[in-house]
């Protein structure tokens, strides 16, 4: 399923980390297990897959449309709730209690955690060096709070 297979590759498998700080925070996601079964990782809805405030239109407070649909894939669509507070913490915003209300079991929640850790860091890693400091901060909170 998705969530194994990216545990275990693409952004499991990508460069080196320039430091042990991003190491270790690399390290720690990637130590993540998918421990349940594929039933856990529902595949029965459309995950956006991309889902961050850069691809959210909101005007007059109101969410009027969602970009960048170009990854949209058949999933668990609480990842994209996962990521949208994992997006928003990396900007100061706590938005951690929308996940609190999915009762998502807790490897659930760190598999999804890791995931993002291994995409944002990695990406930072290799197209946004002046970024890494804040992904690395925000890869530790994020482990710490799932407990991962």
């Amino acid at each position: 399923d998705f969530v194994r297979e990216t545990l275990t590759g693409g952004w499991a498998r990508s460069k080196p980390a320039p430091d042990s700080g991003t190491a270790a925070v690399l390290d720690r996601a990637r130590a993540v297990t998918v421990s349940g079964s594929a039933t856990d990782f529902p595949e029965t809805g459309v995950v956006h897959m991309d889902l961050h405030t850069d691809n959210i239109l909101v005007s007059g407070g109101r969410l009027t449309g969602i970009l960048d649909w170009d990854g949209a894939r058949s999933g668990d669509p609480r990842y994209d709730l996962v990521q949208l507070a994992f997006d928003l913490d990396g900007h100061g915003q706590d938005a951690w209690w929308i996940v609190e209300t999915l009762d998502l079991q807790r490897d659930v929640l760190c598999a999804y955690a890791a995931m993002l850790v291994l995409k944002c860091t990695v990406a930072a890693i290799r197209d946004r060096p002046y970024d890494l400091a804040r992904q690395r901060q925000r890869a530790k909170r994020v482990l710490d709070r799932v407990g991962a």
